[in-house]
Formats: C-alpha cells, structure tokens, sequence
C-alpha cells in the first residue's frame, strides 16, 4: 500500500514539474541603434546601455517596442512589440528547452534563430540595418 502511495505522489509531483517547466515567460524588446538623428523617447536602461555601447558602439539607443509573452510547447506564439513589426516563437526541444524565433516586418521574414532561455541571462542580437542603424533584439527569461 505505501508503495502505491509514494509511487501515485512521485509521478503527481514530476508531472506537475515538467508542466511547470515547459511554460516560459519572456520579455521582448526592440531597440533601435543609431549615432545620430534619432530622440531617444524610450531610453534604455543605463546597465543595457552600457553593454549596447560596449557591443555594438553606437550612440543613441532607444526601445521601439516591447512585448511579453508566455511560450508554450503546445503552438507557436506571435506578439507584435511594434506597428511595423512581429515575432514568432516556435518549441524546438524540450530538455533543455529549445525555441525558434523569428522577426518579421510586415509579415517579411528579417531574422531567424533558436533561443535557449536562461533566467537573468539575455539573448542580444544585431538585427538588420533600419533607418541609418540597426535595429537589436533582447530577449530575455523572466521568472515565473
């Protein structure tokens, strides 16, 4: 009878993990990098700043748009951070939990790529070339 009993709670438990585990919160931002002629409306974080510079060297940085979102192994997720633009997340894997991304402009693929979430670890990627810069995504895991 214990057996049953211990066995009944270990999988009642390991399936409420791995439930847990598949859902990922993430935060979405698009970030317009120029050195010039651009306001800066939306200012970015000074620590984001600061590494923006370090890694790409532009001067002026402000966030175009922002989206969160829950990610669900079930189906793929498209939020739209911005009027022009778009993203799509798709599950990959699940162990470790594996997405596929992409940015759309106008429903125009601009970008593809996978992205591992890590808690307070974010993905930044040079996107394309927009309105004399560029444009760069964060992504980032939040905490559930």
């Amino acid at each position: 009878m214990k057996f049953w009993l211990y066995l009944i709670l270990f999988s009642f438990t390991s399936s409420s993990l791995l439930l847990a585990e598949e859902i990922q919160h993430v935060r979405f931002s698009l970030i317009h990098a120029q050195d010039d002629g651009i306001e800066e409306r939306l200012p970015v974080q000074d620590e984001l700043k600061r590494s923006l510079e370090k890694l790409f060297g532009y001067k002026k940085y402000r966030i175009i748009g922002q989206a969160r979102s829950s990610l669900r192994p079930q189906a793929p997720v498209m939020f739209s951070p911005h009027d022009m633009f778009s993203m799509r997340f798709s599950k990959v894997t699940s162990q470790p939990a594996m997405f596929e991304f992409e940015l759309l402009q106008e429903n125009k693929p601009l970008l593809k790529g996978q992205y591992h979430p890590k808690p307070q670890v974010p993905l930044i990627i040079r996107g394309p070339f927009y309105d004399r810069g560029n444009l760069i995504l964060v992504i980032r895991s939040e905490a559930q």
